[in-house]
């Protein structure tokens, strides 16, 4: 049951990414991924000089996994944590799975705000593209974060009308 529902994801993920990321994945898939420290360095010049420098992807320094899942690469290579954890999933903004998955951790983390938002994101395994404005825009738009954060109303008195008016200077005249 688990490992379906984790296959589920992974094939939830990769369609979601072949669809915003397709000339990405074919050249990183293009370029052979090395094992030792020297191979994975020509690997990484490899991937920066077939990457155009404007790209999304050129600081980031991705890679796909055996899944053919499309993951951040960075200096936690070596640390002990879960593979999930020091290599995140790239998300593209755009995605209405991006969107979900930004609403899911927003209401697993109790409407906290935007950045602790955006860290419960990060700390389980998912780098947004632009992922600070996903979330900005999503708690923007959270009917529940409107009523605990909004600001505070002041009623407006009305005009009186015209016979309270007349009777309250005939009192007082």
């Amino acid at each position: 049951m688990v490992q379906d529902l984790e296959s589920a994801e992974r094939t939830i993920i990769r369609a979601v990414q072949v669809k915003a990321f397709r000339k990405e994945i074919a050249t990183l898939k293009n370029i052979k991924q090395g094992n030792t420290d020297a191979e994975s360095r020509l690997f990484a010049q490899q991937r920066k000089s077939s990457m155009k420098t404007c790209s999304l992807f050129y600081k980031l320094d991705p890679f796909v996994d055996v899944d053919g899942i499309l993951r951040v690469s960075g200096r936690l290579r070596r640390s002990t944590l879960a593979d999930d954890i020091k290599f995140p999933i790239i998300l593209p903004r755009d995605s209405h799975v991006t969107k979900l998955i930004a609403r899911h951790f927003h209401e697993r983390n109790r409407h906290q705000g935007k950045e602790m938002t955006f860290n419960e994101i990060r700390s389980n395994g998912f780098w947004i593209l632009g992922g600070s404005s996903i979330v900005a825009n999503l708690i923007s738009t959270c009917v529940k974060c409107q009523k605990l954060c909004g600001s505070v109303q002041e009623q407006r008195m009305s005009d009186l009308h015209l016979l309270r008016h007349r009777l309250f200077w005939a009192l007082h005249c």
